[in-house]
């Protein structure tokens, strides 16, 4: 299941109110099952490039919520997937917790249905551009051919914030020549 949100501030800002939720909010104790964990991932020298992943692990194997924050064109968003339904029926408490408290904040912003759709469709209706979709397969290739690839989709969400699915749609274009 994923869910999208806009965030009324960059991804900068987004880290430093996940690691404000996980001290002020996650008590061990409380949640012991779940595992919160915060990454920050620079991207090259482009700030735009930057994303934030937020790891919420639950008690069942393989029960993974991400929270992954990203810019695109019309702003920063935050994105949650769970690894499976079931995930999302054990984590949906953590993700309605964060939410409450970003909105508290005042990070969290309306948006209207057309807003949110074209958020998702630019480029096309991808996320990057075709050159930068390039730019991104090759990546992923020469990343690939070193080795270092455990799990694509893991990969290209922390890298580039999308899921395998995408990267793989990215592959057969640029395959294609477009």
């Amino acid at each position: 299941m994923v869910q999208t949100v806009a965030f009324d501030g960059s991804v900068q800002d987004a880290g430093l109110a996940f690691d404000r939720f996980i001290k002020e909010y996650y008590d061990p104790l409380e949640f012991k099952p779940l595992d919160i964990r915060l990454q920050i991932r620079p991207q090259a020298a482009n700030l735009q490039d930057r994303i934030c992943v937020l790891s919420i692990y639950g008690n069942a194997p393989n029960s993974l919520m991400t929270v992954l924050a990203r810019h695109t064109p019309r702003g920063t968003i935050l994105e949650m997937d769970t690894t499976y339904d079931g995930a999302w029926y054990e984590l949906a408490g953590a993700w309605e917790m964060l939410c409450q408290f970003l909105n508290d904040e005042g990070w969290l912003r309306t948006v209207s249905a057309s807003e949110a759709l074209s958020a998702e469709m630019d480029n096309g209706h991808y996320a990057h551009s075709p050159e930068r979709r390039r730019e991104i397969v090759k990546d992923y290739q020469r990343a690939r051919e070193a080795g270092k690839i455990t799990n694509k989709d893991a990969w290209a969400r922390l890298n580039y914030g999308i899921s395998g699915k995408t990267l793989l749609g990215y592959e057969k274009l640029m395959r294609r020549g477009t």
